[in-house]
């Protein structure tokens, strides 16, 4: 069932990491580096749940910022496993700009030095990957040689990194032999970087020239030895035929007691020697502890899985979001689907709730509350996973929100693999065995909020425009990137507020992993009451003077003067932390939520490191951020004002609790005109074990659609199963910003716009010489207010079995005049009218009173 947002947010997360030069290769991205790079690969924040950039189901490269790691391989395959084709298309389309995003990224919190600052005029100006993206067409001579010109005029600025960068954005664009002049370069006026020669290699190792790579790989491993990944780039040329073992492979190897305790001193030994802050929230004595607690209970029959788990604990120790291993995302990816916990659970304030009995209907249902599993109580699980899950400080609710993505594997983890499971339901004094499920919901995620369909969204909750929503889902915009896209996102839209005379403003900042410190002042700047500092602390490897951060940052001309609202929850990490320690020290507003999953204490960057033995991977932060709200405790998040969590019923039922709370404090002081009695939540009526998803309208996968609201998607279990007798059965309903009628010639063409982006048409009609999708629609009937539609689309399945795809469809139109808008419901199957399948799909209805005021 589509749980895909979780992963978008992982996404957003990745995406968020902003990659510098030396550290991108150590997680699957070309140009990331290993272990002590003068540079480091920048995570802005810590969760992964994402919160969007989008790109898809055939390439993924992830924002692991808010999220706490998670490789490109790893990213991919979650997505591949995604369930929900809307959810897939969205994420193909937005990973593909992250990828060519992350290339130009060049730090995090804040890479704050000579070459990368705050973004002013004047500093972008200054920035050479700016002034090469402004003559990005011209000659490549024209573009070595503003290279040249530009190192003449600034002889103090290392370009090292920002040139890197720029080669690997050619590398990716396709450019390999333009992407080697640079690397030249950068071997040239930078002899003794390791990440030069690295770089060089693998251009050199793509165009075949794989002597010559060698050679320069072999120069990098001398000047870094611990550089794994030249390491494995030359295993790779030499023994091109040699099988490496994936990471389901792995699961229940062995190695020798003495290899994996080698393996616990050298993961100690390299966190506390990179780590800037090791003892700020874990004493030496607590770690000498932890380890040879873990020594005490290694063997020679100790499995690869096991060790894994062992090494999140200590990891976990870090309490520090900007360190991890893989984020749980190879965990999940080795668990073998026979030793799942077969319930899809839901950890709800103390309690742990089934919220998808999975393939135990008969025995467990929704909303049980889980007591013990297998003997052993539920809240003894639970402190034990929480003792394995990274987080920042002693923050409980981020944790919460990783467990609830990884649920069945964390329990599986926990509980050491066991091959049968039971339950017991609080009230009942009988475990009930449970049967292997064969489906895998991980990563699960949390359908409740409607997908604005991009990072950035502006909405109107009233017909007035006096309240408005501002979804800010990531900071991840940078100078040497898009940061001017997030520059006229707010410039655009405060104007706007300004002048519909908007007097209450909610800025919904949940699952924002974080991104860069720029972002986050720029929005300030419109907030903020007077003049501020951003940072009181921006320490990093090569910094010789002030941050732009560390300086007095003025107000815009113009600034938001209204109420503001503020939306947090567990998954706001990184540089969120800072934008709202800021907003809490200086009381820009009301705080709404639960306890954010960072503040004002940040240690940022990261360096890659490898175990010697097992080869397991993770990342260290090297470098510390704080903002000016250094009044504020350092070892817990932000915290509301008003606490306010979803409980059992609320997430079953499908609402977001957190934004109603703001809605019901702004009409307690205004006269409330809503724009649409359903304008962001689900309102389709449905079986509730039905999967769903909510959209914006334009989607993103279809950005060219005419028409703008809301969309509620259900699909019926079994719709992405080929076997199953309602695959490819779904349905969902356009909620549409409309007053005038909608004609048939509208639903047409909108429907082919939205199954030509869904199915990747673009590509697909190339690639398999497949028309673009065909929509059929006639009237039959009018009733009830309602008009009724039969039809068909012809396209392209390009999610399961890549060839053509029919579907049988039926539709119904409300007007809702007297509110200005429009609803669809519209029902779709590849099987017949009057089959099992059209059964269920006429189940899902529209509620009697979508027209009222």
């Amino acid at each position: 069932m589509p749980k895909d947002s979780e992963i978008t947010i992982a996404l957003r997360q990745l995406q968020a990491i902003v990659i510098s030069g030396t550290e991108r290769k150590a997680y699957g991205f070309p140009g990331s580096r290993t272990s002590g790079p003068r540079y480091s690969l920048k995570w802005p924040n810590q969760h992964s749940d994402r919160r969007y950039s989008t790109l898809g189901s055939e390439t993924f490269a992830a924002h692991l910022h808010a999220f706490t790691s998670c490789n490109a391989l790893s990213v991919y395959l979650a997505i591949a496993c995604t369930k929900t084709p809307a959810m897939k298309a969205k994420q193909f389309a937005s990973l593909l700009t992250i990828v060519l995003l992350l290339f130009t990224f060049s730090t995090c919190l804040a890479q704050e030095n000579s070459t990368s600052e705050i973004v002013s005029p004047s500093s972008i100006e200054r920035s050479l990957t700016t002034q090469l993206n402004r003559i990005k067409n011209a000659p490549l001579n024209e573009r070595v040689a503003l290279y040249q010109s530009y190192k003449l005029a600034h002889p103090g600025v290392n370009l090292e990194e920002e040139i890197n960068l720029y080669g690997y954005n050619q590398m990716w664009s396709g450019n390999t032999e333009e992407a080697l002049v640079f690397f030249e370069l950068v071997v040239k006026d930078y002899p003794d970087s390791f990440n030069a020669y690295d770089s060089y290699a693998e251009a050199l190792m793509n165009l075949g020239r794989n002597e010559e790579a060698i050679a320069n790989y072999e120069r990098s491993l001398e000047l870094n030895p611990a550089n794994y990944n030249a390491e494995d780039k030359l295993e790779e040329i030499r023994f091109p035929n040699k099988k490496r073992l994936s990471i389901e492979q792995k699961f229940d190897l062995t190695y020798q007691a003495e290899q994996y305790e080698s393996d616990l001193d050298q993961l100690v030994d390299d966190i506390l020697e990179n780590h800037p802050n090791p003892f700020k929230f874990t004493t030496k004595e607590e770690w000498a502890n932890v380890l040879a607690a873990k020594k005490a209970i290694i063997t020679d029959k100790t499995t690869f899985a096991e060790f894994s788990w062992h090494c999140n604990e200590i990891v976990a120790l870090m309490n520090c979001s900007h360190s991890g291993m893989s984020g749980f995302w190879n965990e999940n990816r080795m668990l073998p689907q026979t030793l799942r916990f077969p319930l899809q659970t839901r950890w709800i304030d103390d309690g742990l709730y089934v919220i998808d009995p999975l393939d135990n209907a008969d025995q467990v249902k929704v909303k049980d509350r889980i007591v013990a599993i297998n003997g052993k109580a539920v809240t003894e699980i639970l402190e034990d996973i929480s003792s394995h899950i990274v987080s920042q400080g002693h923050i409980e609710t981020s944790k919460r929100h990783k467990f609830n993505m990884f649920s069945t594997s964390m329990i599986a983890n926990s509980l050491g693999f066991p091959v049968d499971y039971e339950v017991t339901i609080r009230g009942s004094k009988r475990p009930i065995p449970l049967n292997p499920s064969s489906v895998n919901p991980d990563p699960a995620r949390d359908p409740n909020r409607a997908d604005c369909g991009g990072d950035l969204c502006l909405s109107y909750l009233d017909t007035e425009k006096k309240i408005a929503l501002l979804t800010i889902q990531s900071f991840n915009y940078y100078e040497s990137g898009n940061y001017d896209e997030f520059v006229k996102f707010i410039d655009v839209n405060m104007n706007e507020m300004l002048q519909h005379g908007t007097q209450h403003l909610i800025i919904d900042v949940r699952g924002n992993g974080g991104g860069s410190p720029e972002s986050s002042i720029y929005l300030l700047r419109y907030l903020m009451r007077k003049p501020f500092v951003y940072s009181s602390k921006a320490d990093f490897p090569g910094k010789t003077e002030a941050s732009e951060s560390e300086k007095l940052q003025q107000l815009h001309a113009e600034s938001f003067e209204g109420k503001l609202y503020f939306l947090i929850d567990g998954q706001g990490n990184s540089t969120t932390g800072h934008f709202m320690s800021l907003v809490k020290t200086n009381q820009l507003g009301t705080i709404i939520g639960e306890e954010l999953g960072s503040n004002q204490f940040c240690n940022a960057g990261m360096t890659n490191l490898r175990l010697k033995n097992t080869k397991i991977e993770f990342h260290v932060a090297n470098n510390t951020h704080v903002s000016t709200a250094t009044t504020l405790p350092d070892e817990v998040g932000i915290l509301p004002d008003h606490q306010v969590t979803q409980s059992v019923d609320a997430y079953l039922e499908g609402k977001d609790v957190v934004k109603d709370y703001a809605i019901d404090l702004i009409r307690e002081q205004t006269e409330w005109r809503p724009a649409s009695p359903y304008h962001a939540s689900y309102f389709l009526q449905a079986d509730n074990q039905l999967s769903k998803e909510l959209f914006q309208i334009p989607l993103s996968f279809a950005p060219d659609m005419s028409l703008r609201g809301l969309e509620d998607a259900r699909f019926l279990t079994g719709w992405n199963d080929t076997d199953s007798e309602y695959f490819w059965s779904y349905a969902f309903a356009w909620n549409l910003i409309q007053k005038e009628a909608v004609t048939t010639a509208d639903l047409v063409v909108n429907l082919q716009k939205y199954f030509d982006g869904l199915m990747r048409m673009d590509r697909n009609s190339e690639v398999h010489g497949v028309p673009l999708t065909s929509v059929v629609l006639e009237k039959t009937k009018s009733s009830g207010g309602k008009q009724f539609y039969e039809g068909s689309v012809v396209t392209f399945d390009n999610f399961f079995q890549k060839k053509p795809l029919t579907f049988k469809m039926t539709a119904e139109l409300l007007q809702c005049q007297d509110i200005g808008r429009s609803i669809i419901l519209f029902r779709f199957s590849k099987r017949g009218y009057g089959t099992k399948a059209w059964a269920e799909l006429n189940k899902i209805m529209l509620p009697v009173d979508l027209c009222r005021e």
